[in-house]
């Protein structure tokens, strides 16, 4: 599998250029637009939104989904970690790192 086709739009901005299926049979639609994951810039060292470019876009989309009750935010982190480590090659432990983080902030997106 291989990961969605994408442009730049401007710095930290991508358009999804053509429909990507995803491994549950959804479609990421082309056009979409992502922000590549909302990283503070000063957490760059550690790993920047260009560094999780193809996961973001994916995980993005999903929680935009979870949004409307149409998909659910911990299996979208999930997925996140899954697709970072393929499609973006990022080690294991980092991602880890992120995927925590990542949980933190849906329980606060669920709660508030």
């Amino acid at each position: 599998m291989k990961p969605p086709s994408f442009v730049y739009l401007k710095p930290q901005r991508a358009k999804v250029i053509e429909n990507y299926r995803l491994p549950d049979g959804r479609y990421l639609p082309r056009g979409f637009q992502s922000d590549l994951g909302s990283v503070p810039r000063f957490l760059w060292w550690f790993i920047s939104p260009y560094d999780i470019k193809y996961s973001a876009i994916i995980h993005d989309y999903e929680w935009l989904e979870a949004d409307y009750g149409e998909n659910d935010y911990h299996q979208s982190n999930k997925n996140f970690v899954a697709n970072a480590i393929k499609f973006d090659k990022i080690k294991r432990w980092k991602i880890n790192i992120c995927y925590y983080v990542l949980e933190v902030v849906k329980f606060f997106k669920i709660v508030l």
